[in-house]
């Protein structure tokens, strides 16, 4: 909020002192303190709607730009019907286009800077994130490359696990390769920090997927505990990341299948 109320008092004085003859000025009538506290209100509101303080780790600088105009266009059509039914007259309607102009721009910019600063970070191993993928056929290769599209977002690929013991050290794409059976699972958790577990497979192709022998909580390789109970809610058919991870269009499409199995089980939740 801090860039939006820099925005709007730089606005104030742009329109006040630096525009040409004619355009520059403002009337004294106004209360500006009032609109100023409005703005920093209203646009909070509308910055938690349309979603601008998600992680930056899974969106691009073009959604936060759209979403930032999409935020300031409503944030401006909220204020102006607030000060209709208040009736405060005399608002400059240049104030607030420059305003505007400034704010996204401000905004826009500020989020790139950190988007660099992020990817910087996570090219040098910090800030990243472990995936690990139960699936190493079709669709478990797409999860991979669509996480490898996305270097920036601090992905890093443990492997792949796989219900044929068989395929275990097989390659499954761009030099991922298949690094245990599902009943090696617990084993390998209880060794490795996994932050996120991606069904690229039907559960129904998972023999009783209910008596995996996962801990909702485990230890990690240096002896701290690591909290997997967002990994028995992937379970039950309800991934945690759904909607938040770039693997997101083909757990969807595991979800449909799983959803079908697990409801034909009797063990879908609510």
């Amino acid at each position: 909020m801090a860039i939006t109320a820099a925005s709007f008092i730089a606005a104030y004085f742009i329109k006040r002192d630096l525009l040409p003859e004619g355009l520059s000025g403002l009337t004294t009538g106004l209360n500006y303190y009032i609109v100023f506290l409005s703005i920093i209100i209203i646009w909070y509101v509308c910055f938690s709607w349309v979603g601008i303080y998600q992680s930056f780790r899974e969106r691009p600088l073009s959604w936060f730009f759209i979403h930032i105009v999409k935020a300031c266009l409503a944030g401006l059509l909220i204020l102006n019907l607030f000060l209709f039914l208040f009736h405060i007259r005399g608002m400059s309607r240049l104030l607030l286009g420059i305003f505007f102009v400034l704010n996204v721009t401000g905004l826009t910019l500020f989020k790139w800077f950190v988007i660099l600063i992020l990817e910087r970070m996570r090219s040098l191993g910090y800030n990243t994130r472990n995936i690990l993928i139960v699936g190493s056929q079709t669709r478990a290769a797409g999860v991979i490359r669509s996480i490898d599209e996305t270097r920036g977002g601090g992905y890093r690929i443990l492997g792949c696990f796989d219900t044929e013991p068989d395929r275990v050290g097989a390659n499954v794409v761009n030099g991922y390769r298949v690094v245990g059976s599902m009943a090696d699972l617990s084993a390998f958790l209880e060794h490795n920090v996994v932050d996120e577990l991606i069904f690229a497979m039907p559960l129904r192709k998972i023999q009783d997927p209910g008596c995996w022998p996962l801990y909702s909580h485990g230890r990690n390789h240096g002896g701290e505990s690591q909290d997997h109970s967002g990994l028995a809610t992937a379970l039950s058919g309800l991934c945690p990341g759904c909607g938040n991870h770039p693997g997101d269009r083909f757990c969807r499409g595991t979800h449909a299948d799983s959803s079908e199995y697990l409801s034909e089980r009797g063990d879908a939740a609510d």
